[in-house]
Protein backbone atom coordinates (compact mmCIF):
# COMPACT_ATOMS: atom_id res chain seq x y z
CA UNK A 1 0.00 0.00 0.00
CA UNK A 2 1.01 3.43 -0.82
CA UNK A 3 1.99 5.77 1.81
CA UNK A 4 -0.83 8.46 2.54
CA UNK A 5 -0.28 12.32 3.41
CA UNK A 6 -2.96 14.63 5.24
CA UNK A 7 -3.16 18.04 5.00
CA UNK A 8 -5.65 17.94 7.71
CA UNK A 9 -7.90 15.03 9.85
CA UNK A 10 -10.39 15.15 12.17
CA UNK A 11 -11.41 13.21 15.24
CA UNK A 12 -15.12 12.68 15.18
CA UNK A 13 -14.88 12.90 19.09
CA UNK A 14 -14.14 15.77 21.61
CA UNK A 15 -12.53 13.66 23.79
CA UNK A 16 -9.86 12.78 21.14
CA UNK A 17 -9.36 16.41 20.42
CA UNK A 18 -5.87 17.95 20.60
CA UNK A 19 -4.82 21.24 19.46
CA UNK A 20 -1.86 20.48 18.68
CA UNK A 21 -2.34 17.73 16.73
CA UNK A 22 -1.21 14.18 17.16
CA UNK A 23 -0.15 13.81 13.28
CA UNK A 24 1.19 16.38 10.84
CA UNK A 25 -1.44 18.64 9.34
CA UNK A 26 -4.46 20.89 11.06
CA UNK A 27 -6.77 18.93 13.11
CA UNK A 28 -10.53 19.81 13.37
CA UNK A 29 -13.71 18.58 15.41
CA UNK A 30 -15.31 19.39 12.09
CA UNK A 31 -15.82 15.89 9.56
CA UNK A 32 -17.59 17.12 7.63
CA UNK A 33 -16.69 17.20 3.77
CA UNK A 34 -17.75 20.28 2.93
CA UNK A 35 -16.03 21.81 5.46
CA UNK A 36 -13.33 18.87 6.18
CA UNK A 37 -11.82 18.05 2.30
CA UNK A 38 -8.67 16.16 2.71
CA UNK A 39 -6.09 15.78 -0.06
CA UNK A 40 -4.94 12.38 -0.26
CA UNK A 41 -1.58 11.65 -1.87
CA UNK A 42 -0.01 8.43 -3.10
CA UNK A 43 3.73 8.38 -3.18
CA UNK A 44 5.36 8.68 -6.83
CA UNK A 45 6.72 5.22 -6.13
CA UNK A 46 3.97 3.56 -5.23
CA UNK A 47 2.56 4.32 -8.14
CA UNK A 48 5.15 3.04 -10.26
CA UNK A 49 5.12 -0.07 -8.87
CA UNK A 50 1.58 -0.78 -8.17
CA UNK A 51 -0.12 1.54 -10.13
CA UNK A 52 -3.94 2.36 -10.79
CA UNK A 53 -5.85 -0.72 -11.11
CA UNK A 54 -8.66 -0.65 -13.34
CA UNK A 55 -11.08 -3.96 -13.16
CA UNK A 56 -14.76 -4.23 -12.83
CA UNK A 57 -16.59 -1.92 -14.29
CA UNK A 58 -19.87 -0.72 -13.51
CA UNK A 59 -22.64 1.19 -15.86
CA UNK A 60 -23.83 4.25 -13.33
CA UNK A 61 -25.73 6.14 -15.85
CA UNK A 62 -26.39 6.95 -19.69
CA UNK A 63 -26.63 3.74 -22.44
CA UNK A 64 -23.94 1.12 -21.96
CA UNK A 65 -20.94 1.61 -25.01
CA UNK A 66 -22.58 4.74 -26.36
CA UNK A 67 -21.83 8.48 -25.56
CA UNK A 68 -22.66 9.76 -22.07
CA UNK A 69 -22.27 6.08 -20.37
CA UNK A 70 -20.52 6.51 -17.20
CA UNK A 71 -18.73 3.77 -15.71
CA UNK A 72 -16.96 3.26 -11.90
CA UNK A 73 -14.14 1.51 -11.07
CA UNK A 74 -13.78 1.31 -7.56
CA UNK A 75 -10.33 0.83 -5.54
CA UNK A 76 -8.44 1.89 -8.19
CA UNK A 77 -5.60 2.42 -5.40
CA UNK A 78 -6.33 2.92 -1.93
CA UNK A 79 -8.92 6.00 -1.05
CA UNK A 80 -9.23 6.54 -4.40
CA UNK A 81 -11.83 5.59 -6.66
CA UNK A 82 -12.46 6.15 -10.44
CA UNK A 83 -15.42 6.97 -13.53
CA UNK A 84 -14.14 6.46 -17.05
CA UNK A 85 -17.14 8.48 -19.42
CA UNK A 86 -17.39 7.57 -23.03
CA UNK A 87 -17.55 11.43 -24.04
CA UNK A 88 -18.26 10.62 -28.20
CA UNK A 89 -17.73 8.31 -31.33
CA UNK A 90 -16.13 9.91 -34.41
CA UNK A 91 -16.34 9.23 -37.72
CA UNK A 92 -18.63 5.71 -37.01
CA UNK A 93 -16.42 4.35 -34.50
CA UNK A 94 -18.15 1.77 -32.02
CA UNK A 95 -17.02 0.35 -29.08
CA UNK A 96 -18.04 -3.33 -28.33
CA UNK A 97 -16.61 -3.63 -25.21
CA UNK A 98 -15.66 -1.18 -22.47
CA UNK A 99 -12.97 -2.94 -20.60
CA UNK A 100 -12.12 -6.49 -21.35
CA UNK A 101 -10.74 -7.99 -18.56
CA UNK A 102 -7.65 -9.53 -20.36
CA UNK A 103 -9.05 -13.09 -20.63
CA UNK A 104 -7.72 -13.72 -23.93
CA UNK A 105 -5.23 -11.12 -24.14
CA UNK A 106 -3.43 -7.95 -22.16
CA UNK A 107 -3.80 -7.79 -18.20
CA UNK A 108 -7.00 -7.32 -16.35
CA UNK A 109 -5.71 -4.37 -14.38
CA UNK A 110 -5.43 -2.10 -17.54
CA UNK A 111 -8.13 -0.40 -18.86
CA UNK A 112 -8.92 -2.36 -22.07
CA UNK A 113 -11.87 -1.20 -24.35
CA UNK A 114 -12.36 -3.11 -27.99
CA UNK A 115 -13.10 -0.45 -30.38
CA UNK A 116 -14.56 -0.92 -34.14
CA UNK A 117 -12.97 1.07 -37.11
CA UNK A 118 -15.82 3.49 -38.52
CA UNK A 119 -16.00 1.95 -42.14
CA UNK A 120 -14.42 4.96 -43.69
CA UNK A 121 -10.94 5.95 -44.83
CA UNK A 122 -9.07 8.39 -42.07
CA UNK A 123 -9.40 8.48 -38.49
CA UNK A 124 -12.31 7.34 -36.21
CA UNK A 125 -12.00 6.68 -32.80
CA UNK A 126 -14.07 6.92 -29.19
CA UNK A 127 -12.95 9.62 -26.74
CA UNK A 128 -12.64 8.76 -22.75
CA UNK A 129 -12.50 11.15 -19.74
CA UNK A 130 -11.44 9.83 -16.75
CA UNK A 131 -11.76 11.26 -13.14
CA UNK A 132 -10.25 10.40 -9.77
CA UNK A 133 -12.58 10.50 -6.54
CA UNK A 134 -11.80 10.29 -2.73
CA UNK A 135 -13.34 6.58 -2.31
CA UNK A 136 -17.06 6.41 -1.77
CA UNK A 137 -17.44 10.28 -2.46
CA UNK A 138 -18.00 12.53 -4.91
CA UNK A 139 -15.19 14.84 -4.31
CA UNK A 140 -12.66 15.38 -7.10
CA UNK A 141 -9.22 14.02 -5.72
CA UNK A 142 -6.01 15.25 -7.47
CA UNK A 143 -3.36 12.44 -7.37
CA UNK A 144 0.67 14.37 -6.94
CA UNK A 145 1.30 11.73 -10.34
CA UNK A 146 -0.09 9.83 -13.02
CA UNK A 147 1.25 7.90 -15.31
CA UNK A 148 -0.79 6.38 -18.35
CA UNK A 149 0.98 3.62 -20.50
CA UNK A 150 -0.61 2.75 -24.09
CA UNK A 151 0.19 -0.60 -24.76
CA UNK A 152 0.58 -2.45 -28.36
CA UNK A 153 0.09 0.43 -30.93
CA UNK A 154 0.25 -1.29 -33.93
CA UNK A 155 -1.24 -2.65 -37.04
CA UNK A 156 -1.25 -3.79 -40.55
CA UNK A 157 -0.39 -2.30 -44.22
CA UNK A 158 -4.08 -0.74 -44.36
CA UNK A 159 -5.10 -0.21 -40.65
CA UNK A 160 -2.88 1.57 -37.90
CA UNK A 161 -3.38 2.55 -34.28
CA UNK A 162 -3.29 5.50 -32.44
CA UNK A 163 -3.37 7.41 -28.80
CA UNK A 164 -4.20 10.72 -27.71
CA UNK A 165 -3.24 11.35 -24.26
CA UNK A 166 -4.49 14.71 -22.64
CA UNK A 167 -3.43 15.61 -19.13
CA UNK A 168 -3.57 19.10 -19.22
CA UNK A 169 -0.57 21.48 -19.40
CA UNK A 170 2.56 20.16 -18.33
CA UNK A 171 1.91 17.00 -19.96
CA UNK A 172 5.13 15.00 -21.18
CA UNK A 173 6.10 11.73 -22.58
CA UNK A 174 8.62 9.18 -22.49
CA UNK A 175 9.43 6.37 -25.70
CA UNK A 176 11.99 4.10 -26.74
CA UNK A 177 14.48 6.71 -28.35
CA UNK A 178 14.72 4.02 -31.67
CA UNK A 179 11.42 2.81 -32.30
CA UNK A 180 10.78 2.70 -36.02
CA UNK A 181 7.21 1.21 -34.38
CA UNK A 182 5.82 5.04 -33.69
CA UNK A 183 5.40 8.40 -34.58
CA UNK A 184 5.47 10.26 -30.96
CA UNK A 185 3.92 13.76 -31.18
CA UNK A 186 3.21 16.84 -28.80
CA UNK A 187 0.17 17.84 -30.20
CA UNK A 188 0.04 20.86 -27.92
CA UNK A 189 0.91 22.01 -24.22
CA UNK A 190 -1.41 18.88 -22.91
CA UNK A 191 -1.87 16.25 -25.39
CA UNK A 192 0.69 13.91 -26.58
CA UNK A 193 -0.05 11.13 -29.49
CA UNK A 194 1.53 7.63 -30.05
CA UNK A 195 0.73 6.53 -33.81
CA UNK A 196 1.68 3.23 -35.28
CA UNK A 197 3.48 4.15 -38.82
CA UNK A 198 5.39 0.52 -39.30
CA UNK A 199 2.19 -1.14 -40.11
CA UNK A 200 3.45 -4.87 -38.26
CA UNK A 201 0.76 -6.37 -35.91
CA UNK A 202 2.35 -7.39 -33.03
CA UNK A 203 2.27 -10.24 -30.90
CA UNK A 204 -0.36 -10.02 -27.61
CA UNK A 205 -0.10 -6.77 -25.96
CA UNK A 206 2.99 -6.74 -23.73
CA UNK A 207 4.59 -4.21 -21.53
CA UNK A 208 8.11 -5.80 -22.45
CA UNK A 209 6.91 -4.59 -25.69
CA UNK A 210 8.85 -0.99 -26.01
CA UNK A 211 8.76 -0.04 -29.27
CA UNK A 212 5.35 0.31 -29.54
CA UNK A 213 4.22 1.88 -26.40
CA UNK A 214 4.15 5.86 -24.95
CA UNK A 215 3.98 6.70 -21.42
CA UNK A 216 2.49 10.09 -20.59
CA UNK A 217 3.07 11.71 -17.17
CA UNK A 218 1.12 14.85 -14.91
CA UNK A 219 1.06 16.05 -11.75
CA UNK A 220 -1.39 17.02 -9.56
CA UNK A 221 -4.15 15.94 -11.51
CA UNK A 222 -7.80 14.76 -10.91
CA UNK A 223 -9.36 14.23 -15.14
CA UNK A 224 -7.61 13.41 -18.10
CA UNK A 225 -9.06 12.04 -21.45
CA UNK A 226 -7.73 9.72 -23.70
CA UNK A 227 -8.89 9.05 -27.69
CA UNK A 228 -8.22 5.72 -28.90
CA UNK A 229 -8.67 4.87 -32.69
CA UNK A 230 -7.42 3.72 -36.03
CA UNK A 231 -6.07 5.72 -39.57
CA UNK A 232 -7.55 2.67 -42.11
CA UNK A 233 -6.51 3.62 -46.23
CA UNK A 234 -9.36 1.51 -47.11
CA UNK A 235 -12.40 1.14 -44.94
CA UNK A 236 -12.74 -1.26 -42.32
CA UNK A 237 -14.68 -2.61 -39.10
CA UNK A 238 -11.80 -4.25 -37.88
CA UNK A 239 -12.08 -4.48 -34.17
CA UNK A 240 -9.37 -3.45 -32.21
CA UNK A 241 -8.17 -4.01 -28.67
CA UNK A 242 -6.53 -1.37 -26.55
CA UNK A 243 -4.37 -1.29 -23.59
CA UNK A 244 -3.93 1.84 -21.03
CA UNK A 245 -1.99 0.60 -18.06
CA UNK A 246 -1.73 3.27 -15.29
CA UNK A 247 1.42 2.73 -14.10
CA UNK A 248 5.24 3.70 -15.02
CA UNK A 249 7.88 1.16 -16.89
CA UNK A 250 11.24 1.93 -17.20
CA UNK A 251 11.70 1.73 -21.11
CA UNK A 252 15.55 1.24 -22.16
CA UNK A 253 17.14 3.50 -24.49
CA UNK A 254 14.27 6.36 -23.47
CA UNK A 255 13.68 9.57 -24.66
CA UNK A 256 11.51 12.46 -24.57
CA UNK A 257 9.94 15.06 -26.78
CA UNK A 258 12.24 17.54 -27.80
CA UNK A 259 9.84 19.50 -29.53
CA UNK A 260 6.15 20.06 -28.56
CA UNK A 261 3.62 20.99 -31.75
CA UNK A 262 1.05 23.32 -31.06
CA UNK A 263 -0.69 22.91 -34.75
CA UNK A 264 0.38 20.98 -38.04
CA UNK A 265 -1.90 22.05 -41.01
CA UNK A 266 -1.44 21.91 -44.48
CA UNK A 267 -3.46 23.72 -47.34
CA UNK A 268 -4.27 22.98 -50.85
CA UNK A 269 -4.20 25.34 -53.99
CA UNK A 270 -4.23 24.26 -57.03
CA UNK A 271 -2.44 21.41 -57.02
CA UNK A 272 0.03 23.26 -54.40
CA UNK A 273 0.29 22.31 -50.73
CA UNK A 274 1.62 24.55 -48.30
CA UNK A 275 2.44 23.21 -45.26
CA UNK A 276 2.21 25.35 -41.56
CA UNK A 277 3.60 24.43 -38.44
CA UNK A 278 3.88 25.86 -34.85
CA UNK A 279 5.59 24.70 -32.14
CA UNK A 280 5.28 25.41 -28.83
CA UNK A 281 8.75 24.40 -27.16
CA UNK A 282 11.97 23.28 -28.61
CA UNK A 283 14.83 21.42 -27.71
CA UNK A 284 18.07 20.26 -29.03
CA UNK A 285 16.26 20.55 -31.95
CA UNK A 286 18.47 20.90 -35.61
CA UNK A 287 16.32 20.47 -38.38
CA UNK A 288 12.72 19.28 -39.70
CA UNK A 289 12.53 16.89 -42.95
CA UNK A 290 9.62 16.76 -44.92
CA UNK A 291 8.38 13.26 -45.61
CA UNK A 292 5.65 12.93 -48.53
CA UNK A 293 3.50 9.86 -49.57
CA UNK A 294 1.20 8.83 -51.95
CA UNK A 295 0.20 5.72 -50.10
CA UNK A 296 -0.21 6.48 -46.97
CA UNK A 297 2.68 3.86 -46.17
CA UNK A 298 6.17 4.62 -48.14
CA UNK A 299 7.20 8.50 -46.88
CA UNK A 300 10.16 10.00 -48.93
CA UNK A 301 11.90 13.32 -48.07
CA UNK A 302 10.93 16.57 -50.01
CA UNK A 303 12.42 19.15 -48.46
CA UNK A 304 14.40 20.72 -45.07
CA UNK A 305 13.85 23.60 -42.76
CA UNK A 306 16.10 24.69 -40.29
CA UNK A 307 15.15 25.08 -36.53
CA UNK A 308 14.44 28.62 -35.22
CA UNK A 309 15.67 27.48 -32.03
CA UNK A 310 18.37 30.05 -31.94
CA UNK A 311 15.14 33.02 -32.35
CA UNK A 312 13.83 34.38 -29.53
CA UNK A 313 12.05 31.98 -26.51
CA UNK A 314 8.32 30.83 -27.02
CA UNK A 315 6.48 29.13 -30.45
CA UNK A 316 7.85 29.43 -33.31
CA UNK A 317 5.99 29.17 -37.34
CA UNK A 318 7.17 27.16 -39.90
CA UNK A 319 6.36 27.16 -43.63
CA UNK A 320 6.90 24.94 -46.55
CA UNK A 321 5.36 24.95 -50.34
CA UNK A 322 5.37 21.37 -52.04
CA UNK A 323 4.37 22.44 -56.08
CA UNK A 324 5.80 19.22 -56.96
CA UNK A 325 4.39 18.42 -60.42
CA UNK A 326 3.64 15.07 -59.02
CA UNK A 327 0.57 16.55 -57.43
CA UNK A 328 -0.85 17.27 -60.65
CA UNK A 329 -2.28 13.58 -60.83
CA UNK A 330 -2.64 12.58 -57.47
CA UNK A 331 -5.81 12.14 -55.59
CA UNK A 332 -4.67 11.87 -52.22
CA UNK A 333 -1.39 12.99 -50.41
CA UNK A 334 0.46 12.52 -46.83
CA UNK A 335 2.66 14.74 -45.54
CA UNK A 336 4.69 14.21 -41.93
CA UNK A 337 7.32 16.26 -40.74
CA UNK A 338 10.73 14.52 -39.10
CA UNK A 339 12.21 16.40 -36.23
CA UNK A 340 16.04 16.03 -36.31
CA UNK A 341 17.71 16.19 -32.94
CA UNK A 342 21.90 17.44 -32.98
CA UNK A 343 22.88 14.23 -32.15
CA UNK A 344 20.82 12.28 -34.71
CA UNK A 345 17.93 11.19 -32.79
CA UNK A 346 14.16 12.00 -34.22
CA UNK A 347 10.48 11.57 -33.89
CA UNK A 348 7.87 11.89 -36.22
CA UNK A 349 4.39 14.32 -36.39
CA UNK A 350 1.58 13.00 -36.62
CA UNK A 351 0.36 12.32 -40.57
CA UNK A 352 -1.90 14.94 -42.47
CA UNK A 353 -4.21 13.79 -45.05
CA UNK A 354 -4.81 15.99 -48.56
CA UNK A 355 -6.72 15.71 -50.85
CA UNK A 356 -5.75 17.50 -54.03
CA UNK A 357 -8.73 16.79 -56.52
CA UNK A 358 -12.35 15.98 -55.39
CA UNK A 359 -15.37 16.15 -57.47
CA UNK A 360 -16.29 19.89 -56.55
CA UNK A 361 -18.34 22.01 -58.28
CA UNK A 362 -19.77 18.55 -60.31
CA UNK A 363 -23.09 19.20 -61.99
CA UNK A 364 -25.59 16.52 -62.04
CA UNK A 365 -28.23 15.26 -63.75
CA UNK A 366 -31.24 12.88 -62.37
CA UNK A 367 -33.33 11.61 -65.26
CA UNK A 368 -36.37 11.23 -65.09
CA UNK A 369 -37.30 13.75 -62.91
CA UNK A 370 -39.95 13.55 -61.69
CA UNK A 371 -39.67 9.87 -61.03
CA UNK A 372 -41.36 6.81 -60.00
CA UNK A 373 -39.58 3.58 -59.81
CA UNK A 374 -35.65 4.40 -61.23
CA UNK A 375 -33.24 6.84 -61.31
CA UNK A 376 -30.23 7.98 -63.49
CA UNK A 377 -27.54 9.96 -62.05
CA UNK A 378 -25.57 11.48 -65.21
CA UNK A 379 -22.17 13.39 -64.31
CA UNK A 380 -18.51 13.96 -65.03
CA UNK A 381 -15.31 13.31 -62.89
CA UNK A 382 -11.70 14.84 -63.58
CA UNK A 383 -10.25 12.02 -61.38
CA UNK A 384 -11.14 8.32 -60.67
CA UNK A 385 -12.39 7.77 -57.00
CA UNK A 386 -15.21 6.09 -54.75
CA UNK A 387 -18.56 7.72 -54.61
CA UNK A 388 -21.93 7.70 -52.20
CA UNK A 389 -25.51 8.87 -53.34
CA UNK A 390 -27.68 9.35 -50.80
CA UNK A 391 -31.35 10.53 -51.10
CA UNK A 392 -32.44 12.28 -48.42
CA UNK A 393 -36.27 13.37 -47.39
CA UNK A 394 -37.07 16.69 -46.30
CA UNK A 395 -36.76 16.23 -42.73
CA UNK A 396 -32.82 14.97 -43.38
CA UNK A 397 -33.53 10.91 -43.37
CA UNK A 398 -31.92 8.99 -45.13
CA UNK A 399 -33.75 6.87 -47.33
CA UNK A 400 -31.31 5.89 -50.20
CA UNK A 401 -27.22 4.84 -50.30
CA UNK A 402 -25.80 3.58 -52.92
CA UNK A 403 -21.84 2.94 -53.13
CA UNK A 404 -20.00 3.39 -56.85
CA UNK A 405 -16.85 3.22 -58.61
CA UNK A 406 -16.42 6.75 -60.54
CA UNK A 407 -14.03 6.76 -63.56
CA UNK A 408 -12.45 9.81 -64.80
CA UNK A 409 -15.02 11.28 -67.60
CA UNK A 410 -18.54 10.48 -68.31
CA UNK A 411 -20.48 8.49 -65.43
CA UNK A 412 -24.17 7.43 -65.04
CA UNK A 413 -25.41 5.78 -61.45
CA UNK A 414 -28.63 3.34 -61.66
CA UNK A 415 -30.82 3.30 -58.86
CA UNK A 416 -33.58 1.09 -58.96
CA UNK A 417 -36.21 0.37 -55.93
CA UNK A 418 -37.45 3.35 -55.39
CA UNK A 419 -41.36 2.02 -55.94
CA UNK A 420 -42.18 1.98 -51.98
CA UNK A 421 -40.63 5.79 -51.40
CA UNK A 422 -43.50 8.16 -50.59
CA UNK A 423 -44.73 10.55 -52.88
CA UNK A 424 -43.37 14.33 -52.07
CA UNK A 425 -39.78 15.89 -52.86
CA UNK A 426 -36.39 14.24 -51.79
CA UNK A 427 -32.72 15.24 -52.55
CA UNK A 428 -30.39 13.58 -53.90
CA UNK A 429 -26.50 13.73 -52.61
CA UNK A 430 -23.47 13.23 -54.34
CA UNK A 431 -20.39 12.68 -52.07
CA UNK A 432 -16.53 11.89 -52.91
CA UNK A 433 -14.08 11.42 -50.08
CA UNK A 434 -16.43 12.07 -47.35
CA UNK A 435 -17.94 15.31 -48.75
CA UNK A 436 -21.19 16.84 -50.05
CA UNK A 437 -20.19 17.42 -54.10
CA UNK A 438 -23.04 18.00 -55.39
CA UNK A 439 -27.03 18.39 -54.77
CA UNK A 440 -30.07 18.05 -56.57
CA UNK A 441 -33.60 18.24 -55.52
CA UNK A 442 -35.59 15.69 -57.16
CA UNK A 443 -39.50 14.75 -56.91
CA UNK A 444 -41.49 10.89 -56.32
CA UNK A 445 -44.79 10.89 -58.29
Amino acid sequence: MGSLNLDAYCTVSAANYDPKGKFSGTQTLNCSLNYFPVNYTIASTALLTNGLQFSNPLLLSGTALQPGAVYSFNAIAPGVDATVTIDSLVNGAQITNIDDNGASMGYSNSFQPVIKSGNIIGRSYAVFTFKFYQANTSSPLPLNIVKASALDIDGGSTLKEYADIKMGPGTSAIYMNNTTDLAITALNAETVRGENILGIERTNIDTASYSNMIIATNQNISSFSVSYGTITSTPSTAARQFSLYMKGFTIPNQAALPVKYRSFNVVTNNNISTLNWITETEINNSHFEIERSFDGLNFKKIGQTASKISASAGSKSYEYEDNDKLLENANVVYYRLKQMDYDGRYTYSNVVVVRLQSLNGVQIQVLPNPFAESLSIHFQSKVNTAAQLQIVNTQGQLVMLQNAGIAKGNNSIQVTGLTKLASGTYLARLYANGTVVATQKIIKN
